[in-house]
């Protein structure tokens, strides 16, 4: 008997396929925080001492699995480099594992630092190598379909003369982080800039020599405490706008909100919104966040997240999940301090908030 939810899984393969033709995109994160090297390349080696993480982004689950994304990474500040080295892996799979992609990254970062540590500018470079491939016999075509049986014939569509692609992939970034007096405190600020895909790579899967477009990022954050309790010892509570603006051909995403954090836990709210204007009925997504903290000295952090769709897709799709996992290592190097034991001391930057 036909089956309306595997009729929708071949109708998005076939927008799937017939995507091949157009210009691919990257997957974009809800937590963009939670995958710094990701998000802008001048990251690597910017926090304290080494930082371990993983995100797992899971798009559309109801549909044939979804679109699942999986980004891996590590980053450790190195004094004798003048800055930092750090290393990514990502996978993106399509709905019915179609289309994988595969990525592997290094970056390379050098730190400006003001000797008071009011400011650091921190430039970024990364070089990249990529393969994408299409699992043809996973796809289902219109002449296959029976109105009420299902997929019963084969199809008349010749498989693509390619069918895979591997390519070098080259990004760069910068990132300033400075402090405002607020209140007798200092807010904390961090501005960056990032373009990936700098050498447009052909990654057509059909031997058209179409090429990736660039995608380039602006982000912002701040954070300041606005209230303390606590009675023996003082704790605080952080506010934390932030906001990122992607743009990659026609794909634009902006999406900016506000979390609540204490030293351990973290809570927020973000809009998200694909078309200008930022106005209510453009808006995309609404996404609720949650953090959660552990051990002080080398902090374990837990981060998960919803997209609450607000475009016209319901809840049949499984909507938009996202887990992250962020481990620091304070004092640890690959490499050692510097010769002249100069620790290479960024500015100090939200050491008693979630996100860093």
């Amino acid at each position: 008997m036909f089956n309306i939810k595997h009729f929708t899984v071949h109708i998005i393969s076939f927008l799937i396929l017939y995507s091949l033709g157009l210009k691919a995109q990257d997957p974009v994160f809800s937590q963009f925080n939670a995958s710094p090297l990701y998000l802008n390349p001048a990251f690597a080696g910017v926090g304290e001492g080494m930082t371990i993480y993983a995100h797992h982004r899971n798009q559309w689950a109801n549909i044939n699995s979804g679109f699942q994304t999986y980004a891996v990474g590590w980053c450790s500040r190195e004094p004798k480099l003048g800055g930092g080295i750090g290393m990514t892996l990502l996978r993106d799979v399509s709905p019915g594992g179609i289309i994988v992609a595969n990525q592997a990254n290094l970056q390379y970062t050098y730190n400006i630092v003001d000797p008071n540590e009011t400011f650091s500018i921190h430039t970024g470079l990364q070089a990249g190598y990529g393969s994408k491939r299409l699992n043809w016999n996973g796809l289902v075509f219109s002449d296959q379909l029976d109105p009420v049986l299902g997929v019963q014939f084969p199809t008349a569509a010749a498989a693509p003369i390619v069918g895979k692609s591997s390519y070098w992939d080259f990004a760069a970034g910068i990132i300033g982080r400075f402090g405002i007096p607020y209140k007798g405190n200092i807010a904390d600020n961090e501005l960056g800039f990032s373009v990936q895909h700098l050498n447009r790579p052909v990654e057509s899967l059909q031997a058209i020599g179409s090429r990736l477009p660039m995608r380039w990022t602006v982000h912002y954050l701040t954070t300041f405490p606005i209230v303390q309790f606590g009675a023996l010892r003082k704790y605080y509570l952080y506010l934390t706008p932030m906001a990122r603006y992607e743009n990659q051909r026609n794909l634009m995403v902006t999406t900016f909100g506000l979390s609540a954090a204490t030293s351990s836990l973290a809570f927020g709210l973000m809009y998200q919104n694909k078309t200008l204007p930022l106005i209510g009925r453009h808006t995309n997504a609404l996404i609720l966040t949650a953090g959660f903290r552990w051990n002080v000295d080398n902090p374990i952090q837990l981060g998960i997240s919803y997209d609450v769709n607000t475009s016209g897709l319901n809840t049949i799709t499984g909507g938009v999940y996202e887990i992250s996992l962020n481990y620091t290592i304070r004092k640890a190097r690959i490499i050692g301090e510097a010769r002249n034991n100069n620790p290479l001391k960024c500015y100090r930057f939200m050491n008693k908030s979630y996100f860093r």
